[in-house]
């Protein structure tokens, strides 16, 4: 940051009552405020389409304003992989926005439409609690006839994706 800017900072902070100086210290979180679900949807389809495909503003599962739905995820679509979804994608991305970002994030992917519900603000359920995460491994997958062959073959490696 350039010094100006951050002598000019210093000093408007210097001029403020004390409870609103403590706020804005070095490394304060200041949100998520009450919009930042709402906006956070609004922001999405045009930085992450690129990654997870087209998508479109919703209502989050609880019926709130940030919800965005990932009409055909690429993700899905490529790997029809549950244990990939949940490990490269699901996980990460919420762990990103929750922990990264002070956002909470619930994504839950159709494995059957190929969408995925994104609800931004909204914390979301251990895939082992949530009942809407399938057991076994997905119609298509083709991690299980990986898995299969691994342990024909006498190798083994642990694989519990599709747990």
């Amino acid at each position: 940051d350039p010094d100006w800017l951050v002598d000019g900072f210093a000093k408007l902070v210097s001029v403020l009552p004390e409870n609103i100086q403590s706020k804005l210290a070095p490394g304060a979180q200041l949100g998520p405020w009450f919009y930042a679900p709402a906006l956070t949807s609004f922001v999405t389809p045009t930085f992450f389409g690129f990654l997870v495909g087209p998508s479109t503003i919703n209502r989050r599962e609880d019926g709130q304003l940030g919800g965005l739905v990932v009409e055909k995820c690429k993700f899905l679509q490529e790997s029809s992989c549950k244990g990939m979804c949940l490990n490269i994608c699901k996980l990460p991305a919420q762990s990103f926005f929750t922990e990264g970002l002070g956002l909470p994030l619930s994504v839950n992917p159709n494995f059957e439409t190929q969408e995925c519900q994104w609800s931004f603000g909204q914390t979301p359920l251990p895939p082992s609690e949530d009942p809407l995460w399938p057991n076994g491994c997905v119609t298509g997958c083709p991690t299980r006839s990986i898995v299969k062959e691994m342990g024909r073959a006498g190798d083994q490696a642990e694989y519990s994706g599709c747990e």
